[in-house]
């Protein structure tokens, strides 16, 4: 993955693959294949900051998918018009993503936040 040993950043890399599945990586990559990133991508993403990517070790059915859903179908009633960062979407913390996206949006959407 290019990753310099001695780094900091090889042993996040080494910690958070030690603990993940390859089939939960593969099924990972899958998802962000769909969502229009190359696997170099989603490595050169991983490689560059590998604490920061966090969004790679959380589950796809309970966070990851549900959260992206609930986006797409914002972004598809024009209620968002800019881009989120993965931070802000996956990586907020449940209470952190509710208030700032699911109850700003509760009136307009209310069918989405059943979703989350």
């Amino acid at each position: 993955m290019g990753f310099n040993p001695p780094s900091m950043s090889f042993v996040l890399a080494v910690t958070v693959l030690n603990f993940m599945p390859n089939s939960s990586w593969d099924r990972k990559l899958d998802v962000y294949k769909k969502w229009g990133w190359s696997e170099k991508e989603v490595i050169e993403a991983f490689r560059k900051n590998p604490s920061r990517t966090r969004v790679l070790t959380q589950s796809l059915e309970k966070r990851i998918v549900p959260r992206g859903l609930f986006v797409r179908d914002l972004l598809s009633k024009g209620l968002v018009k800019k881009e989120l960062s993965v931070q802000a979407l996956f990586e907020a913390s449940e209470k952190s993503f509710i208030d700032k996206l699911v109850n700003r949006y509760k009136g307009d959407v209310h069918e989405l936040s059943e979703v989350i």
